[in-house]
C-alpha cells in the first residue's frame, strides 16, 4: 500500500483578513506620505502644474496601485514561499530600481527637468518605503529576525 506524505511548513500563513487590513492601512498610510511630500515639493519647487507626473491624480493612482500591487505580491509569496518577507523585500527593492528607469528616459520627454526627476525619485521612495514598512508590520507581527535572512 502506497503512502502519501505532504510537506508540513514550518510557519504559518497570514490570515487572509490581516492581509486585506495591512494592505488598506498600508496604501492609506502611502497615500497620506506622499501627498504631505508633493505638497512640500509643491511649496519648495516650482511645479509646474500642467506636468502630468506631479498632477494629484497620478501620484493618487499610482500609490493606490503600488499598495494594492504589493498587497497581492506578498499574499502570492506567503502562499508559495517559504520566506515570504525575505522575498518580498528582494521584490520591492527590484521593483523600486525598475521605476527609476521612466524617471531617466520618459520624465525628460515630459518637460521634467533634472531636479523634477529627483523629486520624483524622493516621491516613489516614500511611497515604496512606506507601504513596505507598514505592510509588514501590520501583517507580519511576529516576524523575527530570521525570518528576513
Amino acid at each position: 500500500m502506497a503512502t502519501s506524505t505532504s510537506v508540513s511548513r514550518s510557519r504559518a500563513r497570514v490570515p487572509r483578513t490581516r492581509l486585506v487590513r495591512a494592505g488598506v492601512a498600508a496604501t492609506l498610510a502611502a497615500l497620506v506620505a506622499v501627498l504631505a511630500a508633493r505638497s512640500l515639493v509643491g511649496a519648495l519647487y516650482a511645479v509646474d502644474p500642467t506636468l502630468d507626473p506631479f498632477r494629484w491624480a497620478p501620484i493618487i493612482g499610482s500609490t493606490v496601485a503600488s499598495g494594492v500591487g504589493a498587497t497581492v505580491v506578498y499574499a502570492l509569496l506567503d502562499r508559495y514561499t517559504e520566506r515570504p518577507v525575505r522575498n518580498f523585500l528582494a521584490v520591492a527593492g527590484a521593483v523600486l530600481l525598475a521605476m527609476f528607469v521612466p524617471l531617466v528616459t520618459v520624465a525628460p520627454a515630459l518637460g521634467v527637468d533634472p531636479t523634477g526627476q529627483i523629486l520624483l525619485g524622493v516621491l516613489h521612495v516614500v511611497v515604496a518605503a512606506t507601504v513596505v514598512a507598514v505592510l509588514l508590520r501590520l501583517a507580519v507581527p511576529g516576524a523575527t529576525g530570521s525570518e528576513y535572512s
